[in-house]
């Protein structure tokens, strides 16, 4: 027995708690005995809990003197020395004569399982520091690529063995160096050196917190603020939640020991994969029709290229669980330099079966809870974690699978097709149900059938999709290779980290595969074609105008309707059981619900339930996880929303959560929750107001005290954070900006189902792109350019209806002297400004908020809130504070300061918290904000004044000022100057080195100009903007391969109305002059990246300048190739210079094969 006696001098420090906690774990004592703790005695007991010593006594310490500790029991965590722990409670329990209880997590001692060898998985922390390790495994491995890959994974995992054991080292050393360090003259030598033993500490902290962060699976949280407390609270949380105790057999026994639970789950999936053979699917295969051409499939086979398996692998999420082999999608997204060629070549072995699919097609099944306390197998929901090289093939498949996918499946399918909305199901749904709800009249009644699929994916029939699939069109390569990817796994399930033996499915399809949900479409098809193949009259139609709807699907949630008789019933049961047996999925009529509209009889009811097999208490309420039916109580219906908020909340205490990390957590989780609903339905207000209180209370919520200070209203927090606010949303006005989304979904395409009654925030933003003029009134429609359009206020001429009268014969340019004749002279600018082009025919309504011309909600919203009234140097105040790179309690600490919404004693006592305002250090003053710090125009003027780093120091300084006064007023200790000092200089060099770890500097920033690739010339263009004057200048450069100038420009265009339009000038002045100086083949790049990547984007444009991009566009044909690329500033700089240099001259300026004035380093830094 070990017993560990220390004097701490002090444990109010965050370091030296890690300090002790190491200490504890390299001596394990059983017992613990801490002098001059200095901590209260709530504070000493989270910290002895938080070392592992949940039984123990603590004296707190009186002020700044004393206190006391002692813990005592730790567990022998080795299994040869477990019989001393209990050989020590033996012990114990001879000496008391009263009953006495034992304490502690015993599951752990017992249950050696848990102790098994870990699967090895690549841990993202290592990617930081291992790349010249994996170049070094790499180059020198040998085989074929998946034993290369081997190799460099048992080496990795050796490494980080080796790691592992000389970190420990590491962080002793630096520790005990820190110690010594302190103890020395606090001269700047010494404080230096200081500075870098704390940064090497607090690097190896950071790779602890992302492995919390890997294990904990969530991935809202943003970098840049240290949550490793939240994180691995969350892994703690899934581990608990996650641990199979026992599970029940066929034979309902329960199996508690772990072999027998692994035999249970295995024997589960074996049967469940089994497949049971596949009926006649002629009567189902007649009603599919052919929709795929010769053309489509050649598309589909067409060579496979390396940017394909890297898009593929570009859309995983970097620290998602791995597969079989240990590799998550980081690691090929961190190293796919070294190896991605290899990747390729080895993809497109596999996809042209040169290499078995089979070979990276192990599959593990993790089992996740569907319920709390789970006994048998039904109760776990079954996860797929396919290896990530087969996720990249496989996801290479579906990229061009999307591209055909709604040409094969019926419009009432509404899952994972493009241009389809899961919105237009449940709208659809809702309206027929509301109409069978109101139907009290007619013979005629209708019923609404929910389906119930069982186990839809893993019961589906492998020749039902390739007959599906071959009916449908596909060339049978196309469906060897899809049919190859599902039918070559090998399955394994893992049962509390532990693998069971490999089995071989012969039917089913894997929840993780992105082939999945895909072909699960095209099997439901099967089902639409029998549903379609029967009368014309089966079915329901709301009015009689309106289209006869047969059913509803959206993936495997099925809504059927149909004539309220048994002769439809009979027939819709015949024909579900017919595709049961060809698909092998089944229907669960128990577990499904039925809606009967309001005049049908009860005889037919009783009829339809009997039939089916349904019962009559089964009513579905939900359909797509929203209500079916909405009362005169829409509170009530919405209820749920409030409760997952509540839940949610309740779910993570406060002290897991910086304050940064609130916002976060209000923004990304709480704010998210009842958007799906809000797109669908019109929300009370009432009620909208009832979830912000909620979040209200979470956001000003003390960790300390139950009853919380509310320092202003929920309103001011939902300002624009430049504004003074925190960017949270006001629900009814977000609510209302979500529900315009399908009004624009309308106008959009008129066949869509949407909602109305938003019209008024849509004309609030809506403009017309102007193109041949035609189809726009001067009078009623033509909106002038402008962050809000304006109509045109001149009196009608009745000569002028349409805009294209304005417009000169040929359609691209205006008629100057008639729009100067018909407009004042500001208005005419306006006017004159809109850009027009010869190869734009069409006018069309743009939503004038986004440069991409499409409504966002995010536009929407903004155009609800109400006007900026702050002045300007409060505005641009707030703007500063919140761009400064710094963990987000920070800059919230910050806003609160500006704000004056901080517990000072002044502010107390105006919330009648306490009575006296009197500073506790000086004991003199008032204690307010400036008290503190001083603010206004000061913080301002510094924040103008010193670089971008020392504005980092400012935010820093101001933590560390309320840290300080904080720590004096609830722990009596007193901070010494030097040590905030020291303190303040290594958080900022912390923060420096994580910006530049999680990728706040972006790498583009230092990029420099490249040289063509010949036979191309290379054209940089660049313009600068005005807004005072609404003026612009371009600027050309075209270059060579070894960098010497062939033409260059200086120029003024004729009318720009933004700098988004005077960047598209600058492309078609470049495209123009490459083009009179008789270029062929062209790479053009320039340094506004929205407008570069309309012009790379082979869709048509619909924003304001899309008259511009058309004519680019129409330019860069007359060139036999002409790529557009987007470059950084710094390597755009000569660009830039030209555009900088029309504005210090009055003409333009034009040269050809010499360099021009004033840019010749510039062009000479280039060359370099």
């Amino acid at each position: 027995m070990k017993l560990l006696s220390w004097n701490v001098r002090g444990l109010g420090k965050s370091r030296t708690v890690e300090c002790l906690r190491q200490k504890l774990r390299e001596e394990r004592p059983s017992l613990i005995f801490l002098i001059e703790t200095k901590v209260n005695e709530s504070k000493m007991a989270g910290i002895r809990r938080k070392c592992g010593y949940t039984n123990g006594f603590d004296v707190g310490a009186i002020g700044r003197s004393g206190g006391l500790s002692i813990g005592w029991f730790y567990g022998a965590p080795k299994e040869q020395r477990r019989e001393e722990s209990w050989n020590l409670l033996r012990s114990l329990n001879d000496t008391p004569e009263i009953p006495w209880p034992v304490i502690g997590d015993f599951n752990e001692i017992v249950l050696a399982s848990e102790k098994q060898g870990v699967v090895f998985v690549i841990q993202g922390r290592w990617t930081d520091s291992c790349e010249s390790e994996v170049k070094k495994l790499w180059e020198s491995s040998s085989g074929e690529f998946l034993e290369r890959l081997k190799q460099v994974c048992s080496g990795l995992n050796n490494w980080f063995k080796r790691l592992k054991k000389d970190k420990g080292l590491t962080v002793a050393d630096l520790k005990a160096k820190l110690e010594n360090l302190n103890e020395l003259t606090p001269l700047d030598e010494v404080l230096g050196e200081i500075l870098d033993v704390k940064l090497a500490m607090n690097l190896e902290l950071d790779k602890e917190e992302m492995y919390w962060e890997q294990r904990a699976r969530s991935n809202w949280l943003k970098h840049g603020d240290r949550n490793t407390t939240f994180f691995h609270r969350c892994a703690s949380q899934r581990k608990r939640r996650n641990v199979i105790r026992s599970l029940e057999n066929d034979s309902g026994v329960l199996c508690v020991d772990e072999r027998e639970m692994g035999k249970v789950a295995r024997d589960y999936f074996l049967q469940l994969f089994d497949s049971k053979g596949v009926a006649d699917c002629s009567s189902i295969l007649n009603g599919v029709p052919r929709c795929i051409s010769d053309e489509m499939n050649s598309t589909l086979s067409r060579p496979f290229i390396a940017k394909e398996f890297w898009d593929a692998l570009n859309s995983m999420c970097p620290l998602k669980a791995a597969g079989e082999d240990g590799l998550g999608a980081l690691f090929y997204q961190k190293f796919w330099h070294i190896f991605g060629e290899e990747v390729v070549r080895f993809g497109i072995s596999v996809l042209s079966g040169e290499v078995p699919m089979s070979s990276i097609n192990q599959t593990r099944i993790v089992l996740i809870l569907k319920k709390d306390n789970p006994t048998g197998m039904a109760h776990f929901r079954p996860i797929s974690l396919c290896n990530v090289l087969y996720k990249i093939f496989s996801k290479v498949l579906v990229n061009r699978f999307q591209a055909v996918l709604h040409l094969c499946i019926d419009e009432a399918q509404s899952a994972f097709v493009p241009g389809r909305l899961i919105t237009d199901n449940v709208l659809a749904a809702f309206e027929i149900i509301h109409s069978m709800r109101s139907k009290r009249t007619g013979k005629k009644g209708y019923y609404a059938l929910k389906l119930d699929m069982s186990k839809a994916y893993d019961l589906v029939e492998w020749p039902f999709i390739e007959a599906m699939m071959l009916k449908m069109g596909f060339s049978p390569n196309w469906v060897s290779l899809v049919l190859n990817c599902i039918s070559s796994v090998s399955y394994s399930v893992v049962l509390n980290g532990k693998v069971g033996e490999m089995f071989v499915p012969s039917r089913g399809l894997r929840q993780g595969d992105p082939l999945s949900p895909y072909l699960f479409l095209l099997c439901s098809e099967g089902l639409s074609s029998l549903l379609r193949q029967e009368h014309e009259d089966i079915g329901i139609r709301i009015n009689r105008s309106a289209p006869r709807v047969t059913h509803l699907f959206f993936a495997d949630d099925s809504l059927i309707f149909r004539d309220a008789t048994s002769r439809c019933a009979t027939k819709l049961w015949q024909l579900l059981k017919l595709y049961e047996s060809c698909s092998g999925q089944v229907v669960n009529f128990e577990k499904s619900g039925i809606f009967f509209s309001a005049n049908c009889i009860e005889e037919n009811k009783e009829d339809v339930r009997r039939i089916l097999g349904i019962s009559s208490a089964l009513r579905p309420e939900k359909y797509l996880g929203l209500p079916m039916l909405v009362g005169r109580n829409k509170k009530k219906a919405f209820m749920s929303l409030r409760d997952r908020l509540v839940a949610c909340i309740s779910a993570w205490s406060p002290r897991s959560l910086s304050q940064g990390g609130k916002v976060v957590f209000i923004k990304s989780i709480l704010q998210a929750i009842p958007t799906y609903t809000m797109s669908c339905f019109l929300l009370p207000k009432t009620f909208c107001s009832d979830l912000e209180s909620v979040m209200a209370r979470f956001w000003w919520q003390n960790v300390k005290e139950k009853r919380e200070i509310h320092w202003c209203l929920w309103s001011d927090l939902c300002q624009l954070r430049e504004e003074g606010g925190l960017g949270f949303r006001d629900m009814a006005k977000f609510n209302i900006a979500l529900l315009a989304k399908q009004g624009w979904r309308l106008i959009q395409n008129p066949l869509s189902l949407s909602i109305w009654s938003t019209r008024g925030l849509l004309e609030m933003g809506l403009g017309y792109r102007v193109g041949d003029g035609r189809s726009i009134s001067i009078w009623n429609d033509f909106l002038l350019p402008g962050h809000v359009p304006k109509r045109v206020q001149s009196t009608p001429i009745a000569s002028l209806s349409k805009v294209s009268y304005l417009m000169d014969d040929s359609g691209s340019s205006w008629n100057i002297s008639l729009v100067n004749e018909v407009f004042n002279p500001e208005k005419a600018e306006e006017v004159l400004s809109i850009p027009l082009s010869s190869y734009c025919t069409q006018d069309r309504l743009i939503w004038t908020g986004e440069h991409s011309g499409v409504y966002s909600v995010r536009s929407g919203y903004r155009l609800l809130l109400p006007a900026n009234t702050i002045p300007n140097l409060e505005h641009e105040t707030f703007k500063l504070v919140w761009q400064v790179n710094c963990p987000s309690k920070m800059n919230v600490q910050c806003w609160k300061f500006l704000r004056n919404f901080v517990p000072t004693k002044c502010n107390l006592c105006v919330r009648r918290v306490i009575s006296d305002p009197t500073c506790a250090r000086c004991l003199q003053e008032p204690e307010d904000v400036a008290h503190n710090v001083s603010f206004s125009s000061w913080l301002l003027d510094l924040f103008k004044h010193v670089g971008s780093n020392k504005s980092t120091e400012i935010l820093v300084t101001l933590w560390a000022i309320w840290t300080a006064r904080n720590k004096f007023i609830f722990e009596g200790a007193t901070t010494r100057p030097i040590d905030t000092v020291i303190s303040i200089k290594g958080y900022a060099m912390d923060i420096r080195l994580v910006s530049n770890r999680t990728g706040f500097n972006n790498s583009s920033a230092c990029a420099r100009w490249t040289a063509p690739t010949a036979p191309c010339v290379k054209v940089n263009v660049d313009a600068g903007f005005n807004k005072n004057t609404k003026s612009a200048t371009l600027g050309v450069a075209i270059r060579n391969v070894e960098g010497y100038f062939l033409g260059a420009s200086s120029t003024v265009p004729y009318r720009v109305s933004s700098s988004f339009a005077a960047e598209a000038q600058a492309v078609i002045q470049g495209l123009r002059l490459a083009l009179d100086l008789g270029f062929e083949q062209l790479e053009v790049q320039g340094d506004s990246r929205s407008i570069i990547s309309k012009l790379a984007s082979e869709s048509s444009d619909s924003s304001e300048v899309a008259a511009l991009i058309s004519e680019a566009k129409g330019l860069s044909l007359n060139f036999r190739r002409c790529d557009f690329s987007f470059v950084h500033r710094s390597g755009n700089s000569v660009a830039h210079a030209l555009s900088k240099f029309r504005q210090s001259v009055d003409f333009d300026h034009f040269w050809v094969d010499e360099v021009p004035p004033r840019i010749e380093a510039a062009a000479a830094a280039d060359r370099r």
